[in-house]
């Protein structure tokens, strides 16, 4: 007896203290659900603030000659000097080739005598023609004769001067057409003059980008030889190329020192533009409830906020975003688990609390 109310005992005892347990155990479990419920949700911030970003645009091009231009044979005959070599700088009226006289001396000799004797005959018939003792078309001839004596004389001294060839402008001898005692005739080409003391970078820009330049503006140019030098845009074509629809650029290279060459391909860098914008890593990057990319940042209240963004230009490691306020806090971990309108504990992230 004593024995079963002693079991009876421990059974109800155990009962309780398992009901009791059960229902301090409810209480205990709705209070830490209830606590989890109200923690708020930790997301790491870092202050950002937006910079006065340059922008270029990057084209390839190569490097051409200011000028070029063959030097023709203004007549024909023998080759008899050739005093300059091929690669050698010349100035401007230099002589690059000399060409046979021929007999165009004797006939300017020939033509001085006779223009001689026809001014002292029109003189003669002039005193005659003012004491009427001339015909006035007699005197109208012999001046006739003087001018056509005069004529003649112009023509074989231009002819004369045509037998030397002389460079219009100062630059390097490309390439020599022709070898001493060739015989060459008018329209011959005789040599190719290059002129390099202002270099040309060509370049093609594309269409979406060609409003964005400005003759005058800088630019930055790395030559393939391995030169860096700086010029200033000088043309912008006024239509697209059909084919290509990219618009032809030139950059004016200051070359006087001949220390760079043409034909050497090049990089140009052209200041587009600037812009205050801030640099982001592609994981801060999330997508609005539209679709549309953008970022999370809490407010000063600790509110989530979402700005969406516009990409301006981007790398191998992010890309530079316009559309968000000057001073923002950006939420570098956790945005993916936030919801705009959601109020968080913002922690300051570990980069920022070690500066």
């Amino acid at each position: 007896m004593n024995r079963s109310y002693i079991i009876a005992f421990t059974c109800v005892f155990v009962l309780f203290v398992w009901m009791l347990s059960g229902v301090f155990g409810d209480s205990s479990t709705a209070s830490s659900a209830e606590e989890v419920s109200n923690e708020l949700f930790a997301v790491k911030v870092e202050n950002r603030r937006a910079q006065l970003t340059p922008f270029f645009i990057h084209v390839q091009g190569q490097s051409v000659a200011n000028r070029e231009i063959s030097l023709k044979a203004q007549i024909e005959g023998e080759v008899t000097e050739l005093p300059i070599k091929e690669g050698t700088f010349v100035s401007i009226d230099q002589t690059i080739a000399r060409l046979d006289l021929q007999d165009f001396q004797a006939q300017l000799d020939e033509q001085n005598a006779l223009l001689a004797a026809r001014e002292l005959e029109y003189e003669r018939l002039n005193k005659l023609s003012k004491q009427q003792y001339q015909a006035q078309s007699a005197l109208e001839q012999a001046y006739a004769s003087v001018q056509s004596s005069k004529a003649s004389i112009a023509r074989i001294k231009l002819a004369i001067s045509h037998t030397q060839v002389n460079a219009p402008f100062s630059g390097f001898i490309q390439s020599i057409n022709l070898e001493l005692g060739d015989f060459v005739k008018s329209g011959d080409t005789i040599a190719s003059l290059i002129d390099t003391q202002t270099l040309i970078i060509e370049a093609q820009v594309a269409q979406q980008q060609v409003n964005d330049l400005m003759l005058g503006m800088d630019a930055q140019i790395e030559l393939a030889s391995g030169e860096n030098v700086v010029g200033k845009v000088r043309y912008i074509a006024p239509k697209a190329d059909p084919q290509t629809r990219t618009f032809k650029v030139e950059v004016a290279v200051n070359n006087r020192e001949q220390a760079l060459r043409a034909g050497v391909s090049a990089t140009v860098k052209l200041l587009a533009s600037q812009k205050t914008t801030h640099y982001l890593t592609p994981s801060l990057f999330v997508l609005g409830g539209n679709g549309e990319i953008g970022v999370r940042a809490v407010s000063e209240q600790d509110i989530v906020e979402f700005y969406p963004v516009d990409i301006v230009q981007s790398d191998s490691k992010g890309a530079y975003v316009v559309g968000l306020p000057e001073d923002l806090r950006l939420i570098v971990s956790g945005q993916g688990f936030v919801k705009a309108g959601v109020k968080v504990k913002a922690i300051l992230s570990d980069t920022q609390v070690a500066k």
